[in-house]
């Protein structure tokens, strides 16, 4: 994926929206950022302090959208994880996954009433970079560590087509997996395409050497 040739990504039919890759061109607008919900104190520190180091050291890779003529919409971040299958004692099964670690709306930003700017930065803008970054790389599903509010969940549920893990799962997530960051979280998915079903998969056993 060649940020040269994907980026700006623009809405599609001619909308107002864009999205890009933070760099250091963007220091002065994302201090403009101001968290939508009571709890997102850390979405702003992480953008502010943390998110452009992570850019330059591979570790995750965040995304400005923007409303013309550059009024910051949101930001979201994404990286490289690991989708749980199943626990069995003191092993687990995973499948590649995509972590959306960061899906921010910026509550300084005031939109046009009818304009819902958390879809606009869903469908056209992370969909779209997750499906061009699978075209490159195994990935199964793409997750994230929701904060505990039932409206908000609500809404990655029934919007966004977020679903929740078996419980079994989720209770291995909670006490082996979720960063101490998402303590105030649950998991919730969305399935990328394959299998969609929990697999009950063991992990192959190497075969005996016929010759010994």
């Amino acid at each position: 994926m060649s940020e040269n040739s994907f980026f700006p990504l623009r809405q599609p039919h001619k909308g107002d929206f864009y999205c890009e890759p933070l760099s250091k061109i963007h220091k002065a607008v994302i201090k403009t950022f101001q968290p939508s919900h009571s709890k997102g104190k850390n979405l702003a520190a992480y953008l502010k302090k943390k998110a452009l180091a992570d850019m330059e050291n591979g570790i995750a890779r965040t995304f400005l959208v923007f409303e013309e003529p550059g009024y910051l919409c949101g930001f979201f971040t994404l990286k490289a994880g690991l989708f749980p299958l199943a626990a069995k004692g003191k092993l687990f099964y995973t499948l590649p996954g995509i972590d959306l670690v960061y899906f921010a709306k910026n509550g300084a930003f005031v939109s046009n009433a009818s304009t819902d700017v958390g879809s606009i930065m869903f469908f056209d803008f992370v969909l779209p970079i997750v499906r061009e970054a699978k075209e490159y790389i195994g990935a199964s599903h793409l997750y994230i560590y929701a904060i505990h509010e039932s409206p908000l969940q609500e809404t990655y549920k029934s919007k966004y087509g977020f679903s929740y893990p078996p419980a079994p799962v989720k209770e291995f997530i909670e006490s082996h997996i979720k960063p101490d960051y998402d303590e105030d979280c649950d998991f919730m998915f969305i399935h990328l395409g394959g299998d969609r079903s929990y697999s009950k998969r063991q992990p192959s056993k190497p075969k005996r050497d016929s010759r010994k």
